[in-house]
């Protein structure tokens, strides 16, 4: 009902309506046979996804993916029927974006960093940059301590998330408590260093979000692509630099 008289609202308002009747059209387009599936599959290939990295088996989570892969396609059907499924599945990350659009996007990334790629190589040919300063031995102890101030002087506020470990790097919220991970290697500094880095960048993008929105669609990320663009922001052009 809201949504049929959206130019009575206010802006913000007409932009909290217009994205929970975009999720719930999504979300009620799914039958209940294909959510249960769905989620059933996702937490077993999580499972076999944490065995296989350790043992470096890919061949143990193919079938996983596979199978996550058919589901998928049956999800982008039951949305759309009559669309490209890529361009109904990425709508979720991205909305808006399409397989031609991001194509387009990515031939003139490609165009233009090629170049700069084979001119940086050349460079480094000639004066070669070693990071062996960063492969060594780096207790663990030492480098939860270290990430902990690294991330704080980013901006990363303490009073209000963790920084802990699991087995990939990520970032979780509940509410205003955001919940950062990294994952440590004793022999090199480069993987808990740039994955706090990372995960900093999208939980300091997360923190920026005012309290009194909280709960609301402007109180989460605008798009999958932004969340990153953060997140790479720190690790790619401070910390790589």
């Amino acid at each position: 009902e809201l949504a049929t008289d959206i130019d009575q609202l206010s802006h913000t308002a007409a932009l909290d309506v217009q994205e929970v009747k975009r999720h719930l059209g999504r979300e009620r387009a799914l039958g209940t046979e294909l959510v249960r599936a769905r989620s059933v599959l996702q937490a077993e290939a999580r499972a076999a996804w944490v065995d296989a990295r350790s043992e470096n088996n890919f061949a143990a989570l193919a079938p996983y993916l596979e199978q996550l892969f058919q589901l998928k396609r049956e999800v982008a059907l039951a949305i759309t029927p009559d669309r490209d499924p890529y361009d109904v599945l990425v709508e979720e990350y991205e909305p808006g974006a399409t397989r031609a659009n991001i194509a387009h996007t990515l031939q003139e990334l490609r165009d233009g960093l090629l170049p700069l790629t084979q001119r940086l190589l050349a460079h480094l040919d000639d004066r070669p940059m070693k990071a062996s300063a960063l492969c060594g031995d780096f207790p663990v102890d030492a480098q939860r301590r270290f990430n902990r101030k690294l991330v704080a002087a980013l901006g990363f506020d303490f009073n209000h998330g963790r920084l802990d470990e699991a087995a990939h790097p990520y970032t979780i919220c509940i509410g205003d408590d955001v919940r950062l991970t990294t994952r440590y290697d004793p022999n090199d500094l480069r993987s808990g260093l740039f994955s706090s880095i990372h995960e900093a960048g999208h939980g300091i993008y997360e923190q920026s979000f005012s309290s009194m929105i909280l709960g609301t669609p402007r109180g989460t990320a605008c798009s999958l692509g932004i969340h990153e663009s953060q997140s790479r922001l720190w690790e790619n052009l401070v910390a790589h630099s």
